[in-house]
């Protein structure tokens, strides 16, 4: 009952952020935290999360398209950890960089280059490709500068993956 109702709570704000091309970012933060909470459900070893958002932002005015961010949660939980690692951790940093919406995801896992040798695959995933072109319609759309980088943690003899992402963003001046 617990499960189906987790579930039910996230596919409610998914559909509802799924009718529109801008939502408010924290209704964003919203699904990917009930996104979390039901990849949590019925594991032993659970994955930690944590988002960190640019006190700066107000997050209620600051509309961004949705699923741009999820995507590469879903990503790490699924390919980061396929071992059971006791420290599964996943990090969500929302900030500016000068006129940048920047998002940075990181998690502590086997790394890309490790993931794509055991789950067998020599692809990029169809999420990122999707999201990559979103980004780059959205990009001219909005006429901000949008970008995508996946970036192997081992270059810095450190185990994981980083994602950085511009994202196209506007501001609600109404309110």
């Amino acid at each position: 009952i617990n499960y189906l109702s987790k579930f039910s709570k996230l596919l409610r704000i998914t559909l509802e952020n799924a009718r529109d091309k801008i939502v408010p970012l924290e209704n964003e933060i919203k699904a990917i935290e009930n996104y979390i909470i039901v990849q949590n459900l019925g594991t032993e070893n659970l994955f930690e999360c944590t988002i960190d958002i640019d006190s700066t932002i107000n997050q209620k005015k600051l509309l961004v398209p949705p699923m741009m961010i999820q995507p590469f949660i879903e990503n790490a939980i699924e390919h980061a950890f396929p071992v059971k690692q006791e420290s599964q951790e996943i990090s969500i940093r929302i900030k500016f960089d000068d006129q940048d919406l920047t998002c940075i995801i990181m998690d502590n896992g086997v790394g890309l280059g490790q993931a794509k040798v055991a789950d067998n695959r020599e692809k990029n995933s169809l999420a990122t490709t999707i999201t990559t072109e979103r980004l780059e319609m959205l990009g001219k759309e909005f006429k901000v500068k949008t970008s995508i980088s996946i970036v192997d943690r081992k270059v810095n003899n450190e185990s994981g993956t980083l994602i950085t992402i511009v994202l196209p963003y506007k501001q609600n001046l109404n309110d």
